[in-house]
This record gives structure tokens, sequence and C-alpha cells, in this order.
């Protein structure tokens, strides 16, 4: 069989695990079976067997950690069972450089015209975009988009801050800002349980849960990147990072190191002497040290962009550190506001726009058994998608029904024009945590900028407003998962 140079100069890349791309009821192209699609793995499995890879040159560097479809056998067999669920141009047949690229490219996030260019057949009967992506998106459940290489950056989006009432988790969100390496995020709306923070500091050990601040990132360090970050952490009286008269603060600073292997990162507290310090509302210092401290405080969760985070353990140092170092911390949290102030050294991070990140800080309020918040984020979506989706979430599930008033408003897009004025009551049934708005949308064949309009939340019922305001922004074409 005679092999083109452009088919020799794809399988010189697969062959090293490289990617030269930085209504089935049954079928699923996770072809690993962990959960999701991804372009490194089940990609990468497609078009090395689409290229007649076998064994262990098929699975080697494309499976990922957990799979239950691990083995180049039953990898091969589910691929060849479900062989013509791989034609995705529809001219029945199965290639590498049409379908296997048009696969490849879709889960790296390619729309539109930059899908299809020069990867369909001749004889496709489905060649327009809109007829992959369609096809494509009715296979796949959960795309696992690649993780990048530069340095800690995070996603577009709000920071989830984790607190537990009873045990049971209470999720905030939080909208960042960011300004002269400092990033600022504030928890409104909702409260964080007193209780619980004050059984973490008991001497008792009542059962506290550390609360936590997971921040979803896209990159990390390249592969062989180590280091040793310093973070410095402060908590304050009060709504800001001042102490003023009457006010105390509790601060100290902990070692981590990491290590990248590209895919993921390992972060380890070596166990230290930390200093840890009380300022009183007096205005007095009481410092005390710890010999031997080890605990959790920053780690790393997920294997790709959609799932990876970083997770900041806030009380590590108070519940284990402050303790042990002999200042009394029990009974520390009153019902009231606070600040808290984490600052990094040795460590690169990154905002969604890659501006630097040395500090991260924000305010909160405690209160004996909170509410409810209910947040609405911003969305993007494509103009021809004729919907625009707007999910609104609760930070945990209610006993009652939560309801919510909604309406359009029109910033630079035009109802009418670009989209459907749209108002309503949202319903939040008891037991659940999410709903979604609807607004439609109209599309036309002129060539503009992303254009935005708003959602406005009003008169809750059983919850408290987290954010009250959604921007949707509308832009000409698709809008790629990969973000």
């Amino acid at each position: 069989m005679r092999i083109d140079a452009r088919k020799w100069a794809v399988i010189s890349l697969l062959a090293v695990g490289i990617s030269w791309f930085s209504n089935a009821e049954n079928f699923d192209l996770d072809i690993d079976s962990d959960g999701q699609t991804g372009a490194l793995t089940d990609g990468l499995l497609i078009l090395r067997h689409l290229f007649g890879f076998s064994g262990t040159t098929l699975t080697d560097g494309a499976v990922a950690l957990g799979a239950s479809r691990s083995s180049p056998e039953t990898v091969r067999e589910f691929l060849l069972t479900n062989a013509t669920e791989l034609d995705v141009d529809g001219d029945s047949e199965t290639d590498a450089l049409t379908d296997g690229l048009l696969i490849l490219r879709y889960l790296f996030g390619f729309r539109g015209d930059t899908l299809i260019s020069a990867a369909l057949s001749g004889s496709a009967s489905r060649s327009e975009a809109s007829d992959i992506e369609s096809y494509l998106s009715s296979r796949i459940e959960t795309i696992a988009c690649p993780i990048e290489t530069e340095g800690f950056r995070l996603k577009t989006g709000s920071i989830t801050w984790t607190d537990y009432i009873d045990g049971s988790p209470n999720v905030h969100k939080l909208y960042p800002t960011t300004a002269d390496e400092i990033l600022t995020a504030h928890l409104i709306g909702g409260a964080i349980d007193l209780n619980n923070l004050n059984f973490l500091l008991s001497p008792e050990d009542d059962g506290g849960k550390s609360p936590s601040i997971s921040l979803a990132i896209n990159s990390i360090p390249a592969a062989g990147s180590t280091g040793t970050a310093n973070i410095s952490l402060k908590l304050y009286d009060g709504t800001d990072g001042v102490r003023s008269q009457g006010e105390r603060v509790v601060q100290t600073a902990i070692n981590v190191e990491w290590e990248s292997s590209g895919t993921a990162v390992q972060f380890t507290t070596p166990t230290q002497t930390i200093n840890v310090t009380l300022i009183t509302a007096g205005g007095t210092a009481v410092e005390g040290t710890q010999n031997e401290f080890s605990g959790e405080l920053l780690t790393f969760q997920g294997s790709s962009a959609t799932e990876s985070a970083l997770n900041l353990q806030l009380a590590s140092f108070l519940t284990e550190g402050g303790a042990s170092a002999g200042v009394d911390l029990s009974g520390h949290f009153i019902v009231g506001d606070y600040f808290f102030q984490v600052e990094f050294d040795g460590i690169e991070i990154k905002d969604a726009n890659s501006a630097g990140v040395t500090t991260i800080q924000g305010s909160f309020s405690t209160a004996v058994a909170p509410g409810i918040a209910a947040y609405v984020d911003d969305v993007s979506a494509g103009e021809s998608d004729g919907t625009a989706t707007v999910p609104v979430t609760l930070s945990r599930a209610p006993s009652d029904d939560v309801s919510v008033e909604y309406r359009t408003e029109a910033v630079t897009a035009l109802a009418g024009t670009d989209y459907v004025e749209t108002s309503g009551t949202l319903t939040i049934n008891s037991g659940n945590t999410q709903a979604d708005i609807s607004v439609g949308l109209i599309a036309d064949a002129n060539d503009e900028n992303p254009e935005t309009l708003n959602i406005r939340l009003s008169d809750p019922m059983n919850a408290v407003l987290g954010r009250s305001t959604s921007t949707i922004t509308l832009v000409d074409g698709s809008v790629s998962t990969c973000q």
C-alpha cells in the first residue's frame, strides 16, 4: 500500500504521541471510558487507529489515568465495533485525514470553517460545519479540553468557595477582578457558617471542615518544572486588609514544594517550623511557633482544562498551626465581617487575561446557619445557536422551591434585532441546585463585533442573590468549548 507524504508526516508525529493540532444512542467518543472525551486521549486513539496503529503503539501515552478501557485490545475492539460511528463526514468510509482530523479539531475547540477546512472528502454527505458539529456533539457527553503549560493561569469566570453547614457543602461563587497583581474576590450575598469555623478551632476537635477556595485553571507549568512557593496568609477583622483600632489580625507563612508533570501538579507541604502571630484587638502581638507543621494547604485536582483547579485550604494553618503554636484561636470568629489575604512567592499565577497575580484577597461575612445564595454566571453564545442558555445555581439544594424574577436588558445587542426580549419567573425545585434561563437569538448575515445584553435577576424567594446580573456575549459563528 502506498502512503503519500502527507500521511507519513502525520504518522511520524503520532508515533511519538504529539498532536499536530495545539444520534448514536449508545455510542460515545469517550474511547478510553474515563468519563470525558479529550483530544490528546480519545482523539489521538481514534486518529492512530484510523492510521492502522495497533498494540502498544495505539495506546501508549494516549489513555487517561483512571480509564476503564485501557488495553490495546479493548480499545481496538471498541473502535472496530463502532467503526461506522467514526464516519463523521458521512461518505461511508472512515479516513484519518478526514474523519479523524474532524474529530481531533472538534475536541480542540475548532468550530465553523476552521473545523472543516480541507478535512472533508469529495463525497461527504455532511459537508456543512453545523452538520459536523451536530453529529459530534451528539456523541460526546463531556469534552476534556487539553491543559496548556504556560504557568498557572485561571479560566474566565467565577471562583468557587466551598463552605460546610453541619458537614454538608455550601458552595458559593466569587467573581474576581485583578489590578496591580492583586486578585480581589468578595463573597457577596452569601455567608460562611460560623459554627463550622469555630468547630475547626475547638480544642475538642468538634468535626469542623476547612473551607476551601477553588481556582479553575486551564494552564499549569511545563513538565519538569519545580519550585518552592512561600505562601503568606493573613486574616483580618473587618472588610479590608488594613487593621483599624479594635480589629484583630492572624498571620503566618508556609512553604509548599511543587512539581509539574505537564498534565498534573504535585504539591507537598514539607514538615517545617511556622510562626503564627495574633494581633489582639488591643494591638498586642501574641506569637507562637509550631515545630512540625505539615498541613495540606495547596492542592491540584483534575487532568484537563475542563476540570483542573488549584484548591486553597484557607483554615489549615488556623486548625493545625494555631493551637500547636500556643496561640489560642478558639472562639475567634463571631457573627461579623472578615477579610482574607494570601500572598504567593515562588509560583507563577496569572489571571484569565494572563496578568500576573501575587495576591488573592477578599471579604466575607459569617452567620449562624446561613441561607441559600443564588448565582448567575456570564455566558457566550454564537448568534446562529438559536438560544443562549444562562444557568442560575444555588449554593446548596433547598428544602423548598426557590424562585427568582428575570428580564433581559439591552447593552450593545438590540432586542428584536439580535435577541428576543425575555422576562419571567425561574423556579428551582426543592432538592435541585440549578435551573436555566433561555434567551432566543436572532441570526443575521452581517459581519459584526461581539455584542452584549444582560440578564437581570430580582425578587428572590427562599434565597438571597449572590450575583444578580449575567452578561451574554453574542459572537458571529460558534463559541469554542475550550477556553
